[in-house]
C-alpha cells in the first residue's frame, strides 16, 4: 500500500503538519493548557488511539525510543516528563476524531503542486520588495512538503529547474534570488534545519561570474552595487535588482578579492549612494538592512559578529570616502565568507 503523505492544518496552532507533528502539537497544546496528571492525560488520549505501542509514555519508562519523540519531551503536572508516539498511519483518523472532540479544528493542507505553481508565479513576477519577504515565502513553501517523501522532493527539484529557466531570461534580476533559494532553510520531520544542498541542488556559480558586476571594474571605478543599480534601473525596480546583483557580485568577489576588500564592499553598500541618484528618499538606511538580511540568509548573521567592546575599523580604500568604525566585526565576517566559498 502506498504511503499517505497528507499534511494537516490545525486552527490556532499552525499549518502543514505531517501526522507525527500533528499529534505532537495537539498534545503539546493540550498539556500546556491543562495541568493534568499522567493518568488523566491517558484518559484524554488513550493508548487505543495509537494501537499496540501506546500513545503517551513516561519518558523514563520508554523501552523503544525509536517509536517516540524523545527529542521533545513534554512537562506535565508535578514536573513529570512524557513523550509522544511517532508511529502514525491509518490510525491518525482516530486521533483526529479525538482531537476534534476536544475542540481542535483540523483540516487537510492543499496540494503541494498547487503551492509550487503559485510560488513559480511569485518568483517570475517579482512580487517581493526585499529579501525578507522572499525568505518568508520560500520558507513557507519548504515547510509545506515532506523532506523524506521522494515524490515531493522530485517536485521541488522540478521547481528548481523551472526557476533556473526563469533566471536564464534575466539573470541580473533573478540570479541572486536563485542563489538565495538554495540557501534558505526548511525543517524536516525531526525538527532539523535542511536546505536544497542536502538534496544535491546547488547554484551554478557561473551565473555570478557572468552576470554580477566585474570585481576589477568596480574596484577601478570605486562604484558600489548601489550606485550602479540606481543608475541602471528606476526607483521602483531598485530593491529587486539591487538584492540580486549584490548577491551575484559578492559571490564573484571570492576569487578576486581579499577579505579586507570584501568587508569594505559590504559596508559601503548603504543608502548614501542611493541618495545621490534618488534624492527624494528617507534617511533610514534600508539598503544596509537588505545587505544584513542577505548575509543572514547565506549563513552570516551580523549579530554573531558583534564586537565585545571596541570597534572594527574598515579602511576607505576602494568604495568608502573615509574609514569607518563599526560595532560588528565585518572583517571576520568577510574572512569567514571568503574562506567558506573559495
Amino acid at each position: 500500500m502506498a504511503r499517505d503523505y497528507t499534511k494537516y492544518n490545525v486552527e490556532g496552532l499552525g499549518d502543514n503538519f505531517n501526522k507525527r507533528k500533528l499529534v505532537y502539537e495537539v498534545i503539546k497544546d493540550w498539556t500546556s493548557k491543562n495541568k493534568s496528571s499522567f493518568e488523566e492525560l491517558q484518559k484524554v488520549f488513550p493508548d487505543e488511539i495509537q494501537g499496540t505501542k501506546g500513545l503517551i509514555m513516561k519518558e523514563s519508562e520508554v523501552k523503544d525510543p525509536k517509536r517516540f519523540n524523545m527529542k521533545e519531551p513534554l512537562s506535565i503536572n508535578n514536573g513529570m516528563h512524557v513523550v509522544v508516539s511517532n508511529q502514525w498511519g491509518e490510525n491518525i483518523a482516530d486521533f483526529i476524531t479525538c482531537a476534534e472532540n476536544l475542540g481542535y479544528v483540523i483540516s487537510k493542507s492543499s496540494d503541494l503542486s498547487e503551492k509550487i505553481e503559485k510560488y513559480t508565479e511569485y518568483f517570475k513576477h517579482q512580487n517581493y520588495d526585499d529579501v525578507l519577504d522572499f525568505e518568508l515565502v520560500t520558507s513557507e513553501l519548504f515547510n509545506h512538503f515532506d523532506w523524506e517523501n521522494e515524490s515531493e522532493c522530485k517536485k521541488i527539484e522540478g521547481l528548481y529547474d523551472n526557476l533556473k529557466e526563469i533566471t536564464s531570461s534575466n539573470c541580473p534580476k533573478y540570479g541572486g534570488y536563485l542563489f538565495l533559494f538554495t540557501q534558505i532553510k526548511g525543517v524536516d520531520s525531526d525538527g532539523d534545519s535542511i536546505t536544497m544542498q542536502d538534496f544535491d541542488i546547488y547554484f551554478n556559480w557561473d551565473i555570478a561570474v557572468e552576470h554580477g558586476y566585474d570585481w576589477h571594474d568596480i574596484i577601478a571605478s570605486g562604484e558600489t552595487v548601489v550606485h550602479k543599480v540606481a543608475n541602471e534601473y528606476d526607483q521602483d525596480d531598485f530593491n529587486n535588482h539591487f538584492a540580486s546583483l549584490f548577491v551575484l557580485t559578492l559571490l564573484g568577489s571570492v576569487d578576486n578579492a581579499q577579505s579586507e576588500e570584501i568587508a569594505e564592499f559590504i559596508v559601503a553598500n548603504n543608502v548614501k549612494d542611493y541618495k545621490k541618484v534618488f534624492q527624494d528618499t528617507e534617511d533610514e538606511d534600508f539598503v544596509s538592512d537588505i545587505v544584513i538580511n542577505i548575509l543572514k540568509i547565506i549563513g552570516y548573521n551580523i549579530h554573531d559578529y558583534e564586537m565585545d567592546g571596541g570597534f572594527c575599523s574598515i579602511n576607505g580604500i576602494h568604495f568608502l570616502d573615509a574609514g569607518l568604525d563599526m560595532g560588528y566585526d565585518y572583517l571576520r565576517l568577510a574572512e569567514d565568507f571568503r574562506d567558506s566559498n573559495i
